[in-house]
């Protein structure tokens, strides 16, 4: 196969998605052709690392929102469920204010965390 067919193939691969495709260019073709052969698998190399970052930069952006949404809701799930116990008309004003201080020290740690 032909220099300018390999070339074609290789362009025809790389705009499929194939980034491991890797134009061949043997030791006995110079000039022009051989050039673009090279700036091809050149761009190729530089669109997959970029691609490759790009994703490693999604997942640490999912994995970043999973963690941050954890930590919300843990504080947020206690201050709910305190709320819920501060209806029960059955408490003593003991219960009452160490019920309000754990809700106090909840919501100062969800403020902290927002």
């Amino acid at each position: 196969m032909s220099l300018f067919n390999r070339i074609n193939k290789g362009t025809e691969e790389i705009l499929s998605g194939n980034f491991d495709y890797t134009i061949e260019v043997k030791g006995k073709e110079k000039g022009s052709l051989e050039r673009l052969a090279h700036n091809i698998n050149n761009i190729k190399a530089s669109s997959k690392i970029a691609l490759d970052n790009q994703m490693k930069s999604e997942r640490l952006k999912s994995e970043l929102i999973t963690n941050v949404s954890h930590d919300l809701k843990t504080p947020l799930t206690s201050i709910v469920n305190y709320i819920d116990l501060l209806r029960n008309e059955n408490l003593s004003k003991d219960d009452v204010r160490k019920y309000v201080e754990i809700l106090e020290k909840k919501s100062q740690r969800l403020k902290t965390l927002i």
